[in-house]
Parts: C-alpha cells; sequence; structure tokens
C-alpha cells in the first residue's frame, strides 16, 4: 500500500469475464490489452459509482455541463502517488462518447436520432479494478483503499467453475439495401471531384437477432478469439452491451505527453510466408494508400495542434505495418507536449471522433456521410475507455464492434472512399467484413 492506494497480487490469475458474468453491476466494464505496447493489461473495472449520462437530445448547455463534471472529477485524481507507474489502472473513470456527441457542440452538424437506449456519453468512478497481466498471467486486485481490495478479492473467491459459453444463434441478418451504399459512394466522389472533400468513410448497419440471454462473455470470446486486438473492450450502457475488437486507438496521455495513433491503410495477409510478405510489400509502397494515409496523418497533426505546445507535434514514426490475424494496417504515432491549461475535456474535443473514421475536411466529411448513412452510428465510430486516478487517458476508436439490446444486434462497417472507388468494390469490402465479423463469432445462423 502506498499512500492509501491498495493492491494485492493473484498469482493464479481471474477470469474476468467470468467475474463480470457473476456480478455484472459491480464488475460492468472491461477493457483488453491496456498498458505498455505488448498488450500488457486487461482491465474489469471494480466497484461503481452512480455514472453520469448525457442523453440524446442534449444542448449545448447539457454537453458543457457533462464536461465540466469529466474535469472536476478526473482533475481532483491526476498527479496521486501510485505503488508502480508501469500499471494502467488503479481506481478512476470509465468513459463512452457515441459518434454523435460532437453533434452536442458542433453547430454545423445536424443531429440523427440515437438507436434506442444508447447515451451519447457516459462517465463512470470505479474505486477499483481487476487487472490481468497478457504476459505472466497473474491478477492484481486495485483499489482506493485496503477494504475495496478486499471486497474484490472476496468476490473472486466465490466464482463458479468454469464451463464453456452458449453458442450464439444469429436469426434474419438483415443488411441495409446494396443500393443506398452504391449511391452514397457514388455521391462521395462526385463531392471529391468538385473539390469540397478529399476522402471519406462510408459506412452501411447490419441487424439480427439472437437470444437475450447470451452472455457477453460468449460475444467478446467470439470477437478476440478469431482475431486479437490491443484494444477489446465490453461494457455495459444501462440495457445496452457493447462488445468490440477494436485495433485502434484514439488518443492516449500520459502526464504531458499525448498520441493518437490513426489506422489508414489496409489488406488482407497472404496464404503463405512470402505472400504475406509479398501484402505487407504491397501496402506499404502503394501510392494510393500512402497518399490517404499522409492525409490523415496532416489532419491529425491539425487536431493535435489545437492543444498541443507550439512546435511540439511530430511524428516518430509514420506508416509501419501492424500485422493482424487476418490484416496488415498502416498505422502512425503522432504525438505532442499538452498546454498546461489543457483539461481532459478540451483535449477529447480536439481529437474526436477520428479523423480515420469520418475523413478529410472532418466536420463538412460528417455532414456529408449522414446525408448518406440517414441514421445514426452510436457506438460505432464513437470511442471508449479510461481515465485513471494519475489524470492518464486511454480511448480506442470502436470499429468491428456489435451492440445488443435484449435480443436484437447490429454492427456497422465501412470503407474508405476516393475518387477512384468502385461502387461495387467498395459494397463487396463492406459484405467482406461483415462476414468476417459474423465468423469471427463462431455464430450459427438460422432463417
Amino acid at each position: 500500500m502506498d499512500g492509501g492506494v491498495a493492491i494485492r497480487v493473484i498469482p493464479e490469475g481471474a477470469d474476468l469475464l467470468r467475474l463480470h458474468e457473476t456480478f455484472p453491476t459491480r464488475y460492468p466494464h472491461l477493457l483488453e490489452g491496456r498498458g505498455g505496447e505488448g498488450w500488457g493489461c486487461d482491465i474489469l473495472f471494480a466497484e461503481p459509482e452512480d455514472p453520469v449520462i448525457l442523453r440524446a437530445g442534449a444542448t449545448p448547455a447539457d454537453c458543457a455541463e457533462f464536461f465540466t463534471a469529466l474535469d472536476d472529477r478526473t482533475g481532483l485524481a491526476a498527479g496521486g502517488a501510485v505503488p508502480d507507474e508501469t500499471l494502467p489502472f488503479y481506481y478512476g473513470h470509465f468513459l463512452f462518447l457515441s459518434y454523435e456527441l460532437i453533434t452536442a457542440w458542433e453547430s454545423r452538424l445536424a443531429s440523427l436520432p440515437l438507436p434506442a437506449d444508447v447515451p451519447l456519453a457516459w462517465l463512470q468512478g470505479f474505486s477499483g479494478a481487476v487487472l490481468r497481466e497478457r504476459y505472466s498471467g497473474r491478477a492484481i486486485v486495485t483499489g482506493r483503499d485496503a477494504s475495496v481490495v478486499a471486497k474484490i478479492a472476496a468476490d473472486l473467491k466465490r466464482l463458479p467453475a468454469p464451463r464453456p459459453w452458449p453458442p450464439v444463434v444469429l436469426e434474419h441478418l438483415h443488411e441495409d439495401p446494396p443500393e443506398d451504399y452504391e449511391r452514397g459512394v457514388r455521391d462521395i466522389q462526385a463531392r471529391i471531384t468538385s473539390g469540397e472533400v478529399f476522402q471519406a468513410n462510408l459506412s452501411r448497419r447490419y441487424s439480427g437477432r439472437i437470444r437475450a440471454d447470451i452472455p457477453a462473455g460468449a460475444l467478446l470470446e467470439g470477437l478476440r478469439g478469431h482475431n486479437p486486438a490491443p484494444f477489446s473492450a465490453m461494457a455495459r450502457l444501462g440495457d445496452t452491451l457493447i462488445a468490440s475488437a477494436s485495433p485502434e486507438r484514439l488518443l492516449r496521455r500520459r502526464r504531458s505527453q499525448v498520441t493518437t495513433q490513426p489506422i489508414a491503410g489496409t489488406c488482407a495477409r497472404g496464404s503463405g510466408a512470402l505472400a504475406d510478405e509479398s501484402a505487407r510489400r504491397g501496402l506499404r509502397t502503394d501510392p494510393k494508400e500512402r497518399a490517404e494515409h499522409l492525409m490523415l496523418v496532416d489532419l491529425e497533426r491539425n487536431d493535435l495542434g489545437r492543444v498541443c505546445v507550439p512546435g511540439s507535434v511530430r511524428v516518430p514514426e509514420l506508416m509501419r505495418i501492424e500485422s493482424f490475424a487476418t490484416v496488415h494496417h498502416l498505422v502512425s504515432d503522432v504525438e505532442g507536449t499538452l498546454r498546461a491549461d489543457v483539461r481532459p475535456s478540451h483535449l477529447i474535443r480536439a481529437l474526436f471522433p477520428g479523423g480515420s473514421i469520418t475523413g478529410c475536411p472532418k466536420i463538412h466529411c460528417m455532414g456529408i456521410l449522414a446525408q448518406n448513412e440517414r441514421r445514426a452510428r452510436g457506438a460505432y465510430t464513437g470511442s471508449l475507455g479510461y481515465i485513471n486516478e494519475r489524470g492518464d487517458i486511454d480511448l480506442n476508436i470502436l470499429i468491428r464492434t456489435l451492440v445488443v439490446r435484449g435480443s436484437e444486434i447490429e454492427f456497422c462497417v465501412g470503407a474508405g472512399i476516393v475518387a477512384d472507388s468502385d461502387p461495387k468494390r467498395e459494397l463487396l469490402e463492406t459484405q467482406a467484413k461483415a462476414a468476417g465479423l459474423v465468423r469471427a463469432l463462431g455464430i450459427a445462423s438460422r432463417g
């Protein structure tokens, strides 16, 4: 214990998903892979406070009140001493931001109706957590004080024996009309030709029904089993469940340093070592992919420039290849030093939502996307993550994400549209992504 913060190491580890399923209201949110660059720790939030929720239809004044609460609550803890600074979280806050949150402060964007029960934003304090180290397998229980840690440790002793997760049976999978997507691609291309935008990321929705009692663990286990990702997550927001296998970070703040890591450029992995290396080389050298990536890096540099010390924004690593189970991605690091007057809300408003899932220029692209998609994205391409007791922040971008409400399940997939995109090929890309998501779950389809 140090300065009131308490920890307890559990060498044999802990089943975080099982702990959530057994006590869902006390352990409602899980982040996977947070910490070091080696996907260091999973974080199960413990001992919740009442959430601060920003509902659909919020006014700019409501939004200002929410962000004031965020700054006040997280600012109180910033800078606290902890026993081991390599651990990403002892206590602090969980934060969820829907894609449409920006419409609460950006007057140039019209607000589309959110899906039922999906909030604009959700901030929730937690007195402790259960961390699971990826490299050692051990668990670490953390808390504001020893009493919090003792409660969590007692819950771990009460877990039932492990059992297989039940299968997910998906009924009547429905996709948005293909012709609508092709029409949207052509509209964006016309706007690119006229000089309105340079690139935009158009999405479409799939929906279906599953058994209402399917555990969250069955969904997340399927997602991460097929395609492990460094920013996977599971969150319960009232009656809405979010399960994500996201590979992308929106922002990370450590003390005064802030980093964003845009993904722009993707290719399928090759079937053998030679084919896979050829795919990597082709992605890295493709002129179109490089041009699009550089454009988005410039967008993120400009966004960071709004909150960073002049001259401090830089790109320490440009267009590295990150390899996952089925794809390679082009990823860059853009970082800077925050100005002393920047609060968490200022940083979030400068970067959210990520440019890699909107387009360039960001705000104008978002308006065009709303006209073509004609419904709110909700959780999709929003963000979630933590603000810890030291004031550090880590937020993902919610792609490869399932949203479940009762027996209803939905997800969105998208593609980056440029001047020479082929509408039918872009449609096929979204259908392939959707098929991959369904396969990842091991879903048995019926009807």
